[in-house]
């Protein structure tokens, strides 16, 4: 009996330590889903957001140019510009005001306004040529300022409300470009954080917000996340909290980042001066793309970069040549647009060329005092 009891007990116990192991196991498992989910979000947008931004609508402002056919009052059809106070001219009912409105907005208070004077005034409102693209690109790009696109050979349309409610666009301009145009990002960009604000319809308000994210464009093909430009549009690229080191070599070689910088290398290399080099080039390439270092006299514990800040200060950081050094190391940076890299002097050479520099008049008086008496 005692037997029995035992063999009872153990078994209990196997059949314990089981569930024990397999659930911890199952509850391990299911983190490591949960965060693999959780990692794939990350690159994927928000679908409410991606709606959002496919139904946006243009906005007519002064520099449009337009045209308004009446449907049965062709005599009365016209194409004006809009002018630089926001109104075009009418027949019938003069200047009518249709800055900041939708086509079918526009064509509604148009249509409004015609019915004082014929009965059932109906009306095709069309874009013949639209007014240049004004951009702000701010944040972490080379150039932050206002840019402006001009579109050429677009064409669209908008009818009755009914017929037609969505703009079509060619010869259009997207955030990539906009964000080349400024120069490319920095860097400190967080190119997964980047801000459109949008300008509304004056019926709705001011701007709208959408996050974008351009790792995903870049790295996953998420077209979604470089939308077409609008005018008024402001771009903001925020800067990394934290920078990753693969991230910086994904920055610097995507067609984001400017092609090529410019670098002032000075102090003992062969070749001083500004040199324009890619703009991925690490700190040993770039003293080597000066011709290399004076073996004689470079101090090479002491190699400074000197940056300047946004704000206008400057900054110095001192580095140790080290060419067995691996790709991205911290004594290997990347160089930044505008940098100036300075290859310090040794010591001893630095005693030399002092005591050079105090001996040398009195070296020259010599030579002449010498050449003097040679003479005389």
């Amino acid at each position: 009996m005692g037997k029995q009891k035992k063999i009872l007990s153990l078994a209990v116990l196997s059949i314990f330590l089981n569930i024990i192991f397999y659930g911890e196991r199952n509850i391990s498992l299911a983190n490591v889903i949960n965060q693999q989910n959780i990692n794939e979000s990350k690159f994927l947008p928000d679908k409410n957001q991606e709606d959002e931004l496919k139904l946006d609508e243009y906005i007519l402002g002064p520099g449009d140019f337009v045209e308004i056919a009446f449907v049965n009052n062709e005599e009365l059809s016209i194409k004006t510009r809009v002018f630089n106070n926001g109104s075009i001219h009418l027949p019938l009912i003069g200047s009518v005001n249709i800055e900041g409105m939708t086509f079918s907005e526009a064509k509604n208070i148009i249509e409004e306004k015609l019915s004082a004077e014929i009965s059932f005034p109906l009306i095709h409102l069309t874009l013949i040529e639209s007014r240049p693209v004004n951009v702000s690109v701010l944040g972490e790009v080379n150039n932050p300022g206002f840019y402006s696109f001009s579109k050429e050979n677009s064409i669209n349309t908008i009818t009755s409300k009914e017929e037609v409610d969505v703009l079509t666009t060619t010869g259009s301009y997207s955030l990539v470009s906009a964000i080349q145009k400024a120069g490319g990002i920095t860097l400190d960009a967080n190119i997964r954080d980047v801000t459109i604000f949008r300008k509304l319809p004056k019926s709705q308000g001011n701007y709208k917000e959408a996050r974008l994210n351009l790792y995903a464009l870049i790295f996953d093909g998420n077209h979604y996340q470089n939308p077409l430009l609008f005018d008024g549009d402001i771009i903001k690229v925020h800067k990394a909290k934290r920078i990753i080191k693969e991230d910086l070599l994904d920055i610097a070689t995507s067609n984001l980042s400017p092609s090529t910088i410019k670098v002032n290398i000075i102090g003992e290399v062969n070749e001083p001066g500004e040199i324009k080099m890619p703009a991925n080039t690490l700190l040993m390439k770039g003293i080597l793309m000066a011709q290399g270092i004076i073996d004689t006299r470079a101090n090479i514990k002491d190699v400074q970069i000197i940056r300047i800040n946004r704000n206008g200060s400057a900054s110095f950081k001192k580095y140790k040549l080290d060419f067995s050094n691996k790709l991205s190391s911290d004594n290997n940076p990347q160089l930044k647009n505008g940098d100036v890299v300075k290859v310090g002097t040794k010591n001893r050479v630095k005693t030399f060329d002092l005591i050079t520099q105090v001996t040398d008049p009195f070296t020259r008086l010599a030579q002449l005092f010498w050449l003097y008496k040679v003479n005389d």
